[in-house]
């Protein structure tokens, strides 16, 4: 899991690159702002015509973040987009197909509000759009023979409180999005998917030893889902600690489970 954050100074980068098979990139990136308002922003695009027959590529990537403090906390913003246009020589189906290509694009734009209530009460909330669009060709000079196509927006939110007492800290939240999917081999779909979350942490033995039982409620498609889960942790210094956990997950059938069908699969509209 990695969290990105914007440098605490000024700066610029710029980046080339060139190589065989008439490979190019080019990058620029900057941190800037003052005190209390960083910002990070970053384009490039990278291209080659392969290695070998049809595995040319081009990408694309901007990408803008930013911070602002506020009293007892930070706003923060970000968005991007994201091109791959590529030659997929053999890769989604057997090695003997090497005229199948792909465009996919990714877009993202999320704020979220972090602040601390009092010396006790804290909340965070962040809302979200991320879309998706990908279009593959199984023969690519070819588009009739066989072609994919598919556009998915992801519109969510999540709110989570934290509260420190005497007996520990306390976190109960809620995430909520909507999905939406046009695809000419899935069809026009749309879900609701909800989450209720409630964990508390105990510690003992001088805040050495700490307990964390949790829970989850999920609901998708009509269908309600508890997770409960624990782990137990002890902290040796502040660099050091070890832990162990127990918890039952789960993983949501993507539409493509449900619905895609091509020679090679079928999806089950029956998984749970």
């Amino acid at each position: 899991n990695v969290v990105t954050k914007v440098s605490t100074e000024n700066n610029l980068t710029i980046n080339g690159e060139v190589g065989d098979f008439s490979t190019h990139g080019f990058g620029v990136a900057a941190n800037f702002g003052g005190e209390k308002f960083r910002n990070f922003i970053q384009v490039n695009n990278t291209e080659s015509d392969g290695y070998r027959y049809n595995t040319d590529y081009k990408i694309k990537n901007i990408w803008y973040q930013n911070q602002f403090d506020i009293e007892n906390g930070k706003v923060k913003f970000q968005a991007g987009i994201q091109e791959k246009k590529f030659g997929a020589n053999g890769f989604y189906a057997s090695p003997a197909f090497k005229d199948q290509y792909e465009e996919v694009q990714t877009s993202l734009v999320a704020a979220s509000l972090e602040k601390k209530v009092n010396e006790n009460l804290g909340f965070a909330t962040r809302l979200y759009w991320r879309r998706a669009q990908d279009m593959y060709l199984f023969i690519r000079n070819n588009p009739a023979a066989y072609r994919n196509m598919h556009i998915g927006n992801n519109i969510g939110g999540t709110v989570n409180f934290s509260y420190q007492s005497s007996i520990g800290i306390t976190n109960v939240g809620v995430d909520y999005r909507k999905e939406f999917l046009a695809s000419s081999n899935l069809g026009d779909r749309e879900r609701d998917v909800t989450q209720v979350f409630f964990d508390h942490q105990f510690k003992f033995f001088n805040q050495k030893l700490e307990v964390n039982p949790g829970t989850s409620w999920a609901n998708y498609s009509g269908q309600n889902f508890f997770y409960p889960g624990m782990d137990v942790g002890f902290i040796f210094n502040p660099n050091h600690k070890v832990f162990g956990a127990v918890s039952k997950g789960f993983r949501i059938p993507t539409f493509t489970d449900l619905y895609y069908v091509s020679p090679a699969e079928i999806g089950n509209p029956n998984l749970v």
